[in-house]
């Protein structure tokens, strides 16, 4: 976590700067701000830029072509929309407001459920979830609680996440208040990953995966034993994580359970992280060094990988050299990338301070 000097820094520095949402020059690094995709015949396989900015963008989410951002402005934040190919001529902002009135971690993930969107909020001692529709908002909802992890969407416009007591919470779309559905405590370790499928909410720490039913009535299962997983993702049949341990591996296991171990799809990745399905697809990235060591101040390498499900015979690079934070892992951080059938959109720093968002059409 940032220390109070590095916050100051950091904030100071956004306030400095002021906003660059008009830029549209991003290739000499002069101008910055939101982009609108190349003109007609440009190369689809070529990563292409749709934000680059010293101030930052938080969170985001991705439905299809559409984008979803929290960006900083200094003291004050926005949460915009736009199609991927029209973030700068065509971008809506659903709601702008003070960054004090309604505070904001350093990184959190942007979840987008149903026709809405959700995001923790807490700094200042309003700590909580965040709600706004993606039509917009004149005032985000804010339900107080404090976030453990394991944020996600129902799909059906609500969200669940355990809070610090150990309590599996939902919120129902435009609900005023959460629901407290089951108490955990002692029956779960520190929930990351979250994903809400059907009956069940399916979850990871480091060195477990398990499910719950949404309704609460019955204990977390134990689906795998594991050691370092970072990351999981939810076919229709399968669960799929990461495992930081020894070379590192994508690994597989039924959704009913992995009772003589998980299968390995892939060996050999280097400290993988963030698995996520998208389709018959496979996505995570991997480090250019463990992901939760403490460095020095610098950039850290990844690359996002793929592989083609069930059986992920070949592992393909999709993208390379991406630049990440090399210090700071916060809890609770939103996802470093997002995938949907036309798009993978990825964030990176941008030059130690503020980040690039970038997108490779599929």
């Amino acid at each position: 976590m940032l220390n109070g000097h590095e916050i100051s820094i950091f904030f100071g520095a956004l306030v400095a700067l002021g906003c660059g949402g008009n830029a549209v020059d991003l290739g000499h690094g002069e101008n910055r701000g939101w982009a609108d995709a190349p003109a007609a015949g440009s190369s689809a396989t070529a990563p292409q830029t749709i934000y680059q900015s010293e101030e930052a963008i938080v969170g985001f989410a991705l439905d299809d072509d559409t984008l979803y951002a929290l960006v900083t402005h200094g003291e004050t934040f926005e949460l915009v929309s736009c199609r991927l190919e029209r973030c700068r001529s065509e971008r809506t902002i659903l709601f702008s407001g003070s960054w004090l009135d309604q505070p904001s971690p350093l990184s959190t993930p942007l979840v987008l459920s149903g026709g809405w969107l959700y995001w923790i909020v807490g700094n200042g001692g309003r700590d909580g979830i965040a709600a706004c529709p993606t039509t917009g908002c004149g005032q985000p909802s804010l339900v107080p609680t404090l976030v453990r992890g394991g944020v996600t969407g129902d799909g059906e416009g609500g969200a669940y996440w355990f809070d610090r007591e150990g309590a599996l919470m939902r919120i129902a779309a435009n609900s005023p208040a959460a629901e407290r559905v089951r108490d955990c405590a002692g029956e779960i370790g520190e929930p990351s990953s979250g994903v809400a499928r059907g009956d069940y909410l399916y979850f990871s720490d480091v060195s477990s995966v398990r499910r719950i039913r949404k309704d609460g009535t019955r204990a977390p299962e134990l689906l795998a034993t594991d050691d370092m997983i970072f990351g999981l993702g939810l076919a229709a049949d399968a669960v799929y994580y990461a495992s930081q341990v020894l070379t590192g591996r994508i690994v597989q296991c039924p959704v009913d359970g992995c009772t003589t171990g998980g299968r390995t799809l892939a060996a050999n990745q280097r400290w993988p992280e963030g698995v996520q399905i998208n389709g018959t697809e496979a996505f995570w990235l991997n480090n250019q060094r463990f992901s939760q060591a403490p460095t020095n101040a610098t950039l850290s390498h990844a690359t996002l990988r793929s592989c083609a499900l069930p059986d992920c015979a070949a592992v393909n690079d999709r993208v390379s050299d991406l630049l990440l934070d090399g210090v700071i892992r916060y809890e609770n951080a939103g996802p470093k990338f997002a995938v949907s059938s036309r798009a993978i959109v990825w964030l990176e720093q941008f030059h130690g301070i503020g980040t690039s968002l970038r997108r490779l059409t599929r």
